[in-house]
């Protein structure tokens, strides 16, 4: 069951309950969600927006998971009691006492597992520890999961949407056991592509997704095409804002308004800025062979 709820009307219960964000589902939230699942049948309560949205004003180029890629990796990892709580203002101005009060003793659970890292409260002025002395009043036990290191560093969140931006997509992949992907609905270009023999789709995507900054990739295309994506500026052409356009090998179809979906396979190169469209033709034509003979 997927569900997204108000604090108010939290409605169900659970014997095992694993509370986080986890955006990105990287390798500790992996390994804590199968340290849960050792102990039962596992309901997640999970927050949207992210928190950080909310209270940062965060509004584009933020989560690594959006909901519904969230529901589909865990589950993938047969998670399938999922609650979204809705994250507001009201709600982030509860008190410790308060989170107790209106979400954990309305679920009425008798395990919690929770990251090493776990704030909430006001200001986020309880963490791990104190959501454990709390619960102990009412025979609730409070497991916590310890910090899963990769190259000597704890794996997290924030490190990864930084590898993301930077386009270190391979990186990404070690920390997220995935390859990094996302969705975008095709809509109307200005058909520069078409004119030197490189047809490209452009891509609306949802503007919380995190996306790395510019650059050409290699991509694979509704699981099945192979293509090179661009992510940029448009230099050459003096635009402003960022667009998002994918070149598919083989391929001659009209799709416009169909959603596609991408996964970064590897970088190719960064941003240029061409003198001439000759100029950037003769380095697509570079980008293309260079993507054919990779082995991915």
């Amino acid at each position: 069951m997927v569900k997204k709820i108000n604090w108010k009307d939290i409605d169900f219960n659970s014997h095992i309950l694993v509370i986080g964000n986890f955006d990105g589902i990287h390798i500790g939230h992996i390994r804590l969600i199968e340290f849960a699942k050792s102990f039962g049948d596992v309901t997640l309560l999970t927050f949207t927006p992210h928190p950080k949205m909310v209270l940062n004003g965060i509004h584009s180029n933020f989560l690594l998971t959006l909901d519904e890629e969230k529901v589909k990796i865990l589950s993938d990892l047969n998670v399938k009691d999922i609650h979204f709580l809705c994250f507001t203002r009201e709600f982030a101005n509860f008190t410790s006492s308060d989170f107790l009060k209106n979400v954990i003793l309305k679920i009425k659970p008798e395990i919690i597992i929770v990251g090493y890292d776990f704030k909430f409260g006001k200001g986020r002025s309880s963490d791990a520890e104190g959501l454990k002395s709390l619960c102990r009043e009412y025979n609730i036990e409070v497991k916590i999961f310890p910090e899963v290191l990769l190259n000597n560093k704890p794996v997290k969140s924030s490190d990864i949407r930084d590898l993301v931006l930077k386009g270190e997509i391979e990186e990404v992949r070690k920390f997220i056991l995935r390859d990094y992907s996302f969705e975008g609905e095709v809509i109307k270009g200005e058909g520069i592509g078409e004119r030197i023999g490189f047809p490209t789709s452009n891509l609306d995507v949802d503007p919380k997704k995190i996306l790395p900054e510019s650059g050409v990739f290699k991509v694979l295309v509704n699981d099945k095409y192979y293509g090179m994506l661009y992510i940029g500026s448009k230099p050459t052409f003096s635009k402003e804002g960022r667009f998002i356009e994918v070149h598919i090998f083989d391929f001659n179809e009209n799709i416009y308004g169909s959603k596609l979906s991408i996964i970064f396979l590897k970088k190719l190169r960064d941003e240029i800025k061409f003198n001439s469209l000759e100029e950037l033709k003769k380095q697509l034509i570079i980008d293309k062979q260079k993507a054919l003979n990779d082995r991915r």
